[in-house]
């Protein structure tokens, strides 16, 4: 009987221990995990599922959460599983910038300003989740944020500085795709998403003069068939924000109010051996668009502020601008062991402005007319090798266009509202030298460098005035 009240005293210490030495935070010491606790962590380590359990929100009834869910959204398939069916990634690019003008790699007359410039920027991040949600279907979905830019190395700011696409985190694609190659060589892709019109990388150290004329994004729907020998067709329809409102004036309003453009590319993707050209890889594509207005550079020149583009009294969007002008853009791309060679071409169709608009414009400016078919080319090659084991490509690539003398009057207008239509942004380069080169430094980690030449179309108030402007990049790149 009087071993009771020691008894219970070992227990009581035996229990309140634990109690105490989770709050004895600077003691010098701390007894030992009990037997029960060692348990508990081979548990954790054998059965994650079951410890998490303990520290989920207790369940309620799908009367309760739809009362807490009313007017959300919600997916009735939401689990704590989701890493079984959903993948996950990312990109980041960032970058250093050196060119001999202000903003770096366009023609701004320097005078007054203060020439040469540097700049360091986060060229984009970018975060991807693919939701696999059954056979038949997988979404994508880009969470893009882009550092401000008023480079060259931006398709969306050769024209013009477009600040919602930049300095803030957006939804740069999202978009389902409706495919089971096991069962259908038909696919269909639909959503905000870049349209199959040319070829190009989304995120290139310095945008080519192609992919200028070629990049466009809009919520579209795209239909595709692939067929194992390496044909491929794909026709797709977008929201055209550029519409013609009246037949006979040519104006045109802004606003994606209707389905209003299209187009559809055709290409190949395989080998040469068939022709006895063992180790030879090709991508040849052709592709066409229904309005170049709708490309995502030339859609922002053209409207761009509030204002409309409005100079010197008139509208380059309503008055200036000619109507709808299809688009044609070729892809050919080979690859043997080491080597690769690219050409690439994209151009309109017709005049992008109203005949005789110089005479409609101004007084200043030359009052003979010229086309503004605007087109665009380039030529590449590459060498891979290896530095010291790790993967590096050297490349060299020639680029030139035509019919670019109007992006120069346009900005050598009287009437120039600020910050609207700035000369320094909105000229096409007439030509352009382009060195790359780039080497993996760590695992999923790449280092580059890029050398861009520009020379300009001749300015209008000085028909000598050909600019050159040289830009100077390096980047670090991380995917995961």
């Amino acid at each position: 009987m009087k071993l009771k009240p020691i008894v219970t005293s070992l227990i009581v210490l035996g229990l309140a221990s634990p109690a105490f030495a989770a709050h004895n935070h600077h003691g010098k010491a701390t007894h030992k995990a009990p037997a029960a606790k060692k348990q508990a962590l081979k548990v954790t380590k054998k059965e994650p599922a079951v410890i998490s359990s303990a520290v989920m929100l207790p369940p309620i009834s799908d009367k309760f959460q739809s009362i807490i869910d009313q007017n959300s959204a919600s997916s009735p398939v939401l689990s704590c599983d989701w890493i079984k069916r959903i993948a996950v990634g990312g990109l980041i690019n960032f970058d250093a910038s050196w060119g001999n003008r202000t903003p770096i790699g366009s023609f701004a007359d320097n005078s007054g300003n203060s020439g040469s410039n540097s700049n360091f920027r986060i060229a984009n991040a970018n975060l991807f989740v693919d939701p696999i949600i059954n056979d038949w279907v997988i979404g994508h979905l880009n969470l893009e944020y882009t550092g401000t830019s008023h480079d060259i190395t931006k398709a969306s700011t050769v024209f013009v500085n477009s600040y919602d696409r930049t300095n803030r985190i957006r939804a740069d694609e999202a978009y389902l795709t409706i495919r089971n190659f096991n069962r259908s060589p038909l696919y269909a892709k639909l959503g905000w998403q870049y349209i199959p019109f040319g070829n190009y990388q989304r995120y290139p150290m310095v945008t080519t003069l192609t992919q200028t004329l070629e990049q466009t994004s809009a919520a579209t729907a795209t239909l595709g068939l692939i067929s194992d020998l390496g044909p491929y067709v794909q026709v797709f329809a977008f929201n055209g924000p550029m519409v013609k409102s009246s037949v006979n004036d040519g104006t045109k309003v802004t606003g994606n109010s209707q389905i209003a453009d299209f187009g559809a590319k055709i290409g190949s993707v395989g080998d040469l051996a068939a022709l006895r050209l063992d180790g030879v890889n090709y991508n040849i594509d052709l592709s066409y668009i229904r309005n170049m207005f709708d490309t995502d550079t030339l859609y922002s020149a053209f409207t761009t502020s509030a204002s409309g583009g409005v100079v010197d009294g008139l509208s380059i969007k309503n008055d200036l601008g000619a109507d709808r002008v299809g688009g044609l853009a070729a892809h050919l791309g080979l690859n043997y062991k080491s080597v690769d060679f690219a050409a690439d071409y994209a151009g309109a169709l017709g005049n992008m402005m109203q005949n005789n608009w110089l005479q409609n414009w101004s007084d200043t400016l030359s009052t003979t007319s010229e086309s503004s078919r605007l087109w665009a080319a380039g030529l590449g090659a590459g060498y891979a090798f290896p530095v010291l084991s790790h993967a590096s490509r050297l490349g060299l690539s020639y680029q030139w266009t035509g019919n670019g003398q109007f992006t120069n009057d346009v900005a050598l207008a009287s009437g120039v509202i600020a910050n609207t239509w700035d000369p320094s942004i909105f000229s096409m380069p007439h030509n352009r030298w382009l060195l790359d080169y780039k080497v993996n430094i760590l695992k999923n980690t790449d280092l580059g460098f890029a050398l861009a030449y520009d020379r300009s179309y001749p300015y209008r108030n000085s028909s000598s005035d050909i600019r050159k402007s040289t830009t100077a990049l390096m980047r670090v790149s991380a995917q995961f």
